[in-house]
Parts: structure tokens; C-alpha cells; sequence
């Protein structure tokens, strides 16, 4: 998510486990009338791979099939004074963690769909 290379999370298992321990996210999608958000849980495939589960009355449900989404999943974040450094003109900062997943989005059928909603419910 940070643009320097320094804070990349490059450890794609951790970040798994990170992503599955939280299982809330955040879905972003493009409709015609713009970027839409839905926050939802989230049960992870293996790999890259995620699934979920949206309303047939969410904005982005009619908007997603076949199409590029970002899910984020965001961990603990808090704010470190410019003080704490103990070095004189410091910026304040916030550290953070989260994880960002980019892909196609694909409609389950009808037998995915039931057994995503166990999966969920479980």
C-alpha cells in the first residue's frame, strides 16, 4: 500500500494469515455513477484469492462481474508523536497495517454461492 518499497509486505503468507485473522474488509468497485465502497466479511481461497458475498441490492453487486476491484483489509494503525524519536525537527507519522488485494471479480453459480454463505456463516 505505501509507495516506498521499504514498507511493501512482501511475506505473501503472512499477509494471508493477516487478511484471514482480521475477515473484514473493504470492496471498491466502479459503477457509471462512480467508485463505490461496501465493507463486508471475506473468506480467503488459498493464494490470492478471496471470496464474498454482496446483496443483490448493493450498488456494486450489477457492476462487478468480469470486472477489476480492490478489497482492503485494514489492521491496527495508531499515531507516533514527532517526540517519541527523541531527535529534534521530526514529523509526526501513523503507523499502520493493512493489506490491499487488486483482481477480476466472477460471479459464483448458484452452488458456490450457498456454499460461500456456509463458509461465511461458519
Amino acid at each position: 500500500m505505501h509507495p516506498a518499497p521499504g514498507f511493501h509486505w512482501e511475506d505473501q503468507a503472512a499477509l494471508g494469515k493477516f487478511a484471514e485473522a482480521i475477515g473484514f474488509g473493504m470492496l471498491i468497485g466502479q459503477t457509471p455513477a462512480g467508485l463505490r465502497v461496501a465493507h463486508l466479511p471475506f473468506v480467503p481461497m488459498g493464494g490470492d484469492r478471496l471470496r464474498f458475498h454482496l446483496a443483490h441490492t448493493n450498488a456494486l453487486t450489477p457492476h462487478l462481474a468480469g470486472q477489476q476491484a480492490v478489497f482492503v483489509v485494514n489492521g491496527p494503525d495508531g499515531y507516533i508523536s514527532p517526540d517519541w524519536y527523541g531527535l529534534p525537527n521530526q514529523v509526526p507519522t501513523w503507523n499502520y497495517l493493512a493489506a490491499e488485494f487488486e483482481g477480476p471479480v466472477t460471479r459464483l453459480d448458484a452452488a458456490d454461492l450457498l456454499a460461500q454463505i456456509d463458509a461465511l456463516s461458519a
